[in-house]
């Protein structure tokens, strides 16, 4: 079945998300679930959107940048059921941020020693094991999903090392 209602799902949320929180940020909601979605945003948020009166967007940032490959692949293809090459391109956001950030985050805070700048937490230990995690798991799904076109996995390796590092950096 073509992903018609996730894309139109992942931009429906992705807007709301923008609007509560520029309502957040505007203070137009009562004072007690102003104060409840500013806790709430807080909690998954770093860096200087934990001062106060900031605008938090690494939620909707987050849910974005898992939705966007789908999006664009799906808007590529005109719409239609997406062949097996386009399903690994698909994933990416997912396979980056879900494996690749989160792996980053846990073992950088675990074995990280050497920090990418002096004023910040992320360190060059987290992002080889973003850059592997991300890798090992494009590799198993290519695997899975397009055994035809494993030297496509290259691409993949070759987009995770300059991810890695810009996102560290």
């Amino acid at each position: 079945q073509p992903p018609k209602l996730m894309v139109l799902a992942f931009n429906c949320v992705s807007v709301a998300m923008l609007i509560v929180e520029a309502l957040r940020f505007k203070k137009c909601w009562p004072a007690g679930l102003n104060q409840s979605l500013t806790k709430g945003m807080k909690h998954y948020s770093a860096g200087f959107e934990r001062q106060s009166d900031t605008l938090i967007t690494t939620p909707p940032y987050l849910l974005m940048g898992c939705a966007f490959p789908l999006a664009a692949s799906f808007t590529l293809i005109g719409g239609g059921q997406l062949p097996t090459t386009w399903t690994l391109y698909s994933l990416s956001g997912v396979v980056f941020l879900g494996v690749g950030d989160s792996l980053a985050a846990l073992m950088g805070r675990a074995y990280g020693k050497n920090k990418w700048r002096e004023l910040s937490n992320k360190t060059q230990e987290g992002s080889s094991f973003c850059i592997f995690g991300t890798c090992g798991t494009y590799y198993v799904l290519s695997c899975f999903i397009d055994q035809y076109h494993l030297n496509l996995f290259l691409c993949y390796v070759f987009a995770a090392i300059p991810s890695a590092v810009i996102e560290g950096c």
